[in-house]
């Protein structure tokens, strides 16, 4: 039995709808017959934010009756910039400019705590907004509960999450869920990346260097793909890639079963009109 390898190089830049996290891009033509496509290489920018407008809120009650709601600026924070500007943000709050420190937020580098620390009692309420709040990145977990201080000293139980995501989830409309996860959410990816170079580096994926990622087919065909990006820490959750140019690339290595008579099925399907082409024969 004769069968046809192909590599398929497919740029985000190529869609024909949506955006570089999800998006449809078409092939030249058809590819039928296809038995089995594996995940060669892929290399995303990072420049993914940690704070979104999803973890971006938090409503803390003051001196039991006054209730605030403040946002920090979505973006890629450390640790120290991020809790200078939220607590800015919640003195800001309070007493309106000229700014009085009602709060002072530490962290320490020793156990991994941040420590909120006022002129008075107050809770930090992440059920007003249970869904879109700050209270994983803070190491409350994801939390919708409200947590009162001691005296007037909070101490957050866990460690911030400042380095999500871990991992991103490429999705793959055509090739289906191929990769399971513990998450109750049916969040189980086609491929997964680990995050693996900082903020403003190149997340780069081999097969060569980490692991294999194969999808079987079983004889099926392909005209285009819809490609989305999700977060792997929060089920559901999209990965945005904030940056008009931040275009992304992946290679897909593509086995075609060929007709009786070694004559190929498909031809000159490659989506750049420059990949490499072979014909490979597999014992039967």
């Amino acid at each position: 039995m004769s069968y046809r390898k192909r590599v398929i190089h497919i740029k985000s830049q190529n869609r024909t709808s949506g955006t570089p996290e999800n998006f449809y891009v078409p092939l030249n033509s058809t590819i039928q017959n296809v038995v089995e496509m594996e995940l060669l290489m892929c290399q995303i920018p990072n420049t993914t934010y940690n704070v979104t407008p999803f973890n971006n809120r938090l409503d803390f009650t003051y001196n039991v009756t006054g209730n605030y709601t403040v946002f920090v600026t979505p973006g890629n924070y450390n640790i120290c910039d991020f809790l200078c500007i939220l607590q800015n943000e919640m003195n800001l709050a309070i007493s309106g400019p000229p700014i009085v420190n009602y709060f002072i937020l530490t962290y320490s580098a020793q156990t991994f705590r941040i420590t909120f620390t006022a002129q008075g009692p107050f809770s930090l309420n992440f059920n007003v907004s249970p869904t879109l709040n700050m209270s994983f990145l803070l190491g409350f977990g994801a939390s919708s509960s409200s947590f009162p201080s001691t005296g007037n000293v909070l101490i957050v139980p866990g460690a911030p999450e400042f380095w999500i995501p871990a991992f991103i989830y490429i999705n793959v409309r055509e090739l289906g869920a191929q990769s399971a996860t513990t998450s109750l959410y049916p969040d189980n990816p086609t491929f997964i990346v680990p995050v693996s170079s900082g903020a403003g580096c190149v997340i780069l994926w081999t097969n060569n260097s980490q692991f294999y990622q194969k999808v079987y087919c079983g004889n099926q065909a392909f005209s285009g793909f819809n490609i989305s990006l999700q977060q792997s820490n929060i089920p559901g959750r999209p990965i945005y890639l904030y940056n008009n140019n931040s275009e992304w690339d992946m290679i897909l290595s593509i086995v075609t079963k060929e007709q009786s008579g070694n004559q190929v099925l498909n031809s000159g399907f490659d989506i750049n009109r420059g990949s490499q082409d072979k014909t490979v024969d597999f014992l039967p």
